[in-house]
């Protein structure tokens, strides 16, 4: 796995939309990666089985979808991360995209439910509503944040059996 560079916040700031989109999701996608190989059971070589390129569990979604079905994440949060991977996914590959202000980009970005501390924080101490590439990097950081520090507060409820 890579190490993230300490200076990534200035590089997403120093470039273009679709830089700071493809950049952002991949951030929180190896943050996701990692929190998955430090809440799964320590086995190297089943893990990268699963997570290498070519496995089962490669994809950002797939790694979403697991991270939920292991208890890592709940729904809102793993809502919130598709579309992360989505907004990164679009500006990967739709080459006519340039700009974070795209109707059905920010229509995505709107519709983030939890994470969304950049957007409050905005209101109240600027007086003005974030735009969508500030919605963007807000989320982005938030969700790394909370997946390095694998906050309780994104555990799901346990489930309760009945005996």
């Amino acid at each position: 796995m890579w190490a993230i560079p300490e200076d990534l916040n200035e590089q997403f700031e120093a470039s273009t939309d679709r830089a700071a989109a493809i950049v952002g999701g991949a951030y929180v996608e190896e943050c996701l990666l990692r929190a998955l190989k430090w809440h799964l059971h320590k086995d190297t070589k089943h893990f990268d089985r699963l997570f290498h390129h070519s496995g089962p569990l490669s994809s950002f979604e797939m790694r979403i979808r697991i991270a939920v079905l292991v208890g890592l994440i709940n729904g809102e949060f793993a809502h919130d991360l598709l579309i992360i991977k989505d907004v990164r996914n679009e500006f990967a590959h739709k080459l006519d995209l340039q700009s974070f202000d795209a109707q059905k980009i920010s229509s995505w970005l709107n519709n983030l439910s939890l994470l969304t501390i950049n957007r409050g924080f905005l209101a109240l101490a600027e007086k003005r509503d974030p735009t969508p590439r500030e919605i963007f990097q807000g989320a982005a950081g938030e969700a790394g944040g909370m997946l390095s520090a694998r906050r309780p507060t994104m555990m799901p409820t346990p489930p309760t059996y009945r005996s």
